[in-house]
């Protein structure tokens, strides 16, 4: 059984010891032995005979609180059925102080959510949302489930109109929420609402990665190619973590307007970036616009400085017949041993990283897979 779920169990027995002492004491019965009964049983993972015992010895000013934390164990075991019937027992219960039902509203509503009825989830959460106790707590409950629901204008509206009245919201967060409009609208060629989007997001930080990328691609949809083109370049320079991306985007507009010389040079980009998945996709792209001898004399004009150790630099070198007389050195081969060698050492290149968790990723992603942290994604450069 998990750790935490042990510590949790501890702290339940331990809670309701005194309590239970005085009650079993009072009633000329065992304490020990039930307690070391109901514990056996949690452990064993029969939590649904622990609740017999206990509903049947404790008196109802304890029993919501009992069945409370086995709803809530049973949550955490993946039992949502009995989290949420047991949760919906107590909201029934008349005996029940409204402000404890408050309570195992918010329990029913996490029921929910894992289970996946996110309306129900979000209806309990809207009303919770209304008393100052639960604010924060459910505040983190409905972006979830907007995100979840992929119900961007959703999440943007509470976000700016509830979240910003009530605590500092996240920029990156909600500019995010804005970029992941922006590509809807692009996808479906709407322009209007697409730089309507744009604009909203430049007003929350427009230097932000994405929208900037998101930007070149609305150029694009707009055939401005040449404009998209500059604006790669610019933001190349200071942004090493989208090369990938960027080179995609340069070598689309390059390829719309017949015009390669911008590809070619974009070579300068990799005088400082050692990233060797990143070397093999240009230079991959790069052969396919150049005939076999003018590549294999653009590659030797390249080595030299490409941002990579002595020792990689050599093996290029070597590879190609830099050194040797160039009638003597077989190109086409000497081309497939250098994209060889690019693919054996992108095999260990820099990976994307969550700086957040740490989870590793051989592509980008706008938002970790794992910790669901917006942005948090960096290169880790290796040589």
């Amino acid at each position: 059984m998990d750790t935490s779920l042990i510590f949790l169990i501890t702290i339940l027995i331990f809670t309701y010891a005194y309590n239970l002492c005085k009650y079993f004491l009072s009633r000329n019965t065992n304490p020990i032995k039930n307690l070391t009964t109901v514990l056996n049983y949690i452990l064993t993972n029969e939590t649904r005979k622990a609740g017999k015992i206990l509903a049947t010895l404790l008196n109802k000013k304890y029993n919501y609180e009992i069945e409370l934390t086995l709803g809530n164990l049973y949550r955490q075991e993946g039992k949502l059925d009995e989290a949420i019937i047991i949760h919906q027992k107590i909201l029934r219960n008349n005996c029940v102080s409204n402000t404890i039902k408050k309570r195992v509203s918010l329990e029913l509503g996490c029921d929910y959510l894992e289970a996946g009825f996110l309306d129900k989830a979000e209806l309990i959460f809207l009303d919770l949302s209304n008393y100052e106790v639960y604010k924060n707590t459910v505040h983190d409950y409905l972006i979830a489930i907007y995100e979840r629901q992929a119900n961007w204008s959703k999440a943007i509206s509470y976000t700016e109109n509830v979240l910003s009245k009530s605590r500092s919201i996240s920029k990156k967060k909600l500019v995010n929420y804005y970029c992941e409009l922006i590509e809807n609208y692009m996808s479906q060629s709407d322009k209007n609402n697409a730089y309507r989007y744009i604009e909203g997001a430049r007003s929350i930080d427009e230097n932000y990665p994405r929208l900037r990328l998101l930007e070149i691609d609305f150029m694009v949809l707009n055939e401005d190619f040449e404009d998209a083109i500059s604006t790669i370049k610019a933001f190349s320079k200071d942004n090493k973590n989208y090369i990938r991306m960027c080179q995609d985007l340069l070598f689309n507009c390059c390829k719309k307007i017949e015009r390669y010389e911008d590809f070619i040079d974009y070579v300068n980009i990799f005088n400082s970036n050692n990233n060797f998945s990143d070397m093999k996709d240009y230079f991959s792209k790069a052969s396919t616009i150049m005939s076999g001898e003018d590549f294999y004399d653009f590659l030797k004009k390249s080595i030299p400085n490409l941002g990579v150790t002595s020792d990689i630099r050599v093996l290029f070198c070597k590879v190609l017949g830099v050194k040797e007389n160039s009638t003597t050195v077989n190109r086409k081969e000497s081309i497939t041993c250098f994209m060889n060698a690019l693919d054996i050492l992108s095999s260990d290149s820099g990976k994307y990283f969550c700086t957040k968790c740490g989870f590793s990723y051989d592509a980008h992603f706008w938002k970790c897979l794992s910790c669901n942290e917006w942005g948090s994604l960096s290169l880790q450069e290796k040589n």
